[in-house]
């Protein structure tokens, strides 16, 4: 998720497991070990596919955060000398720094924790990157926390409240979305289309009501659609075919392409243009249109079939207008989307 959510979570682990330790510092030592991770986002020096690869790597993995706490801790431990134990501080920084990659794991990107011994991506599809009702909910218990001196009960349980809260509301994303897939499921079969591989449903931005689904047929092409858990009879159903071409086979076996389909978790459709392929990741979708995806990208081939160059596209930004998309996103929450 977003570093400032991540931080807030920290925060709110720093105060609740450790303010009789350092005070309120846990809440800012929490709040920085929880957005180190996201340091990562410096590997966009090194161009747009290696970004794409170690993007939520080695920064995120279990593994490589266990082995930093105790360093990290030990630098808290020397600025606020005889403030309780390096065990403490260590304990503090571990559970800030894990609790990050765990909660991007909630999120649709995908998140490698176990590297660099396994490169799987794990991602549960609970809650969208972006999630202002999560991030609010924290937000309200570090403001508390922030203000509070000393360790008072009433507060104490305002804290736990807002942390159960969060914790309650990751769950009943995940609950959605395995509910958005079978009602796809059920229009799937409904309308005879039994040709399908699998059902994924993933949060559209900012809410856990609309749901973007992908389902992918044994020919390689995809149904896509929207559902909204408020109103589950309306479902937005359409059809994505995926070209079949030689530039798209040598595209996918390319460097580029292989990171793309590992990217894109076996989500790809594919567009022939002369001499020009353009992937589709469908995990995500925009409120308009479940056809729109921001993860896209260009293979230029030559005439001889020689690949020429392969890039990352921006997403449709320029295709939308922002403020019709948040009014269609409001509509579509509480009506359901089209049927097609």
């Amino acid at each position: 998720m977003d570093t400032v959510t991540q931080a807030l979570l920290g925060a709110t682990i720093g105060d609740l497991g450790f303010r009789m330790d350092f005070g309120r510092k846990a809440l800012v030592v929490g709040a920085i070990c929880a957005s180190l991770p996201d340091l990562d986002l410096f590997s966009r020096a090194m161009g747009p596919w290696q970004s794409m690869a170690h993007h939520r790597a080695e920064t995120h993995s279990i593994f490589v955060l266990t082995l930093l706490a105790p360093l990290v801790a030990f630098c808290f431990q020397r600025k606020w000398p005889g403030e309780g134990t390096l065990w403490r501080w260590s304990q503090l920084c571990w559970l800030a720094l894990v609790t990050h990659p765990i909660l991007d794991v909630f999120t649709t990107y995908g998140t490698q924790l176990l590297a660099p011994f396994s490169r799987h991506r794990f991602a549960i599809d609970g809650v969208a990157v972006v999630d202002l009702f999560y991030s609010v909910i924290l937000l309200l218990g570090v403001v508390v926390a922030a203000r509070t001196v000393g360790f008072v009960s009433s507060q104490r349980r305002f804290i736990w409240a807002t942390f159960l809260a969060s914790c309650l509301y990751l769950s009943l994303g995940y609950g959605f979305g395995r509910f958005a897939e079978g009602r796809f499921q059920e229009v799937l079969q409904e309308q005879g289309k039994k040709d399908v591989v699998f059902v994924r449903a993933t949060p559209t931005l900012l809410n856990i009501a609309l749901w973007h689904v992908v389902a992918k047929r044994e020919n390689g092409d995809f149904y896509l659609g929207q559902v909204s858990v408020f109103a589950p009879k309306n479902v937005l159903l359409q059809e994505r075919k995926s070209q079949q071409h030689e530039l798209v086979t040598a595209a996918l076996n390319s460097e580029e392409g292989k990171i793309f389909t590992w990217f894109s978790q076996n989500t790809i459709s594919a567009q022939v243009q002369g001499r020009v392929v353009t992937l589709f990741d469908h995990r995500y979708g925009m409120p308009s249109s479940a056809l729109l995806t921001p993860f896209r990208c260009a293979f230029t081939f030559d005439e001889k079939g020689e690949l020429l160059s392969a890039k990352r596209l921006r997403g449709p930004r320029s295709q939308l207008d922002i403020k019709a998309e948040f009014a269609t996103l409001w509509r579509r929450i509480w009506h359901g989307p089209p049927s097609r």
